[in-house]
């Protein structure tokens, strides 16, 4: 048991730690698995608890694999994989039991950043666009300015090109001669 409580009060911090953890608990309930205390109980369900917990960031760190695939492949670049970012990083409020929220944090940063610079890329190519991609420029801008979520200090020219190309956006065509 006290090696089960040593393992419960390590805070794992990368993916190598955590199966180190995984594979010495497992051993460790080799041991115990037909002891029964009010102790032991208590250690199963923290342990129950810190293994969501690794669940959680596994399921996690899935979906910003995901995501960097599809920014990495520029498939269907789309606001809302900025909220799908933020929604992560909420989830990292919940780990409690372990430093795994600050690799997690770290991973959504770098792909914040990379998929700012696309989207940055993205409305720098609406210069020189036609007519189709300003629906998208336009719901792009909408998403991204309207509901803040480029709140990073780094990203205020970002912000303004947002604002300029809504405002550009929000203008009526002008009406052009003819041949």
């Amino acid at each position: 048991m006290a090696r089960a409580e040593l393992i419960l009060n390590r805070r794992e911090s990368n993916e190598d730690e955590l199966r180190a953890s995984l594979n010495d608990m497992a051993d460790c309930e080799v041991v115990l698995r037909d002891w029964n205390s009010k102790r032991l109980r208590a250690l199963r369900e923290r342990w129950k608890a810190k293994r969501q917990e690794f669940e959680l960031w596994q399921k996690e760190m899935d979906h910003l694999q995901s995501i960097a695939v599809t920014v990495e492949n520029r498939q269907s670049l789309n606001p809302s994989l900025i909220a799908e970012l933020q929604s992560i990083e909420e989830s990292c409020d919940q780990m409690t039991m372990t430093e795994l929220a600050h690799p997690l944090r770290l991973a959504i940063r770098q792909l914040r950043v990379v998929l700012e610079n696309s989207f940055k890329e993205r409305l720098e190519s609406l210069k020189m666009a036609g007519e189709e991609d300003c629906t998208v420029a336009h719901n792009i801008v909408q998403v991204c300015i309207y509901n803040d979520l480029f709140p990073n200090t780094h990203t205020l020219s970002l912000s303004c090109r947002f604002l300029y190309t809504g405002a550009v956006l929000r203008t009526p065509p002008q009406p052009t001669g003819s041949r």
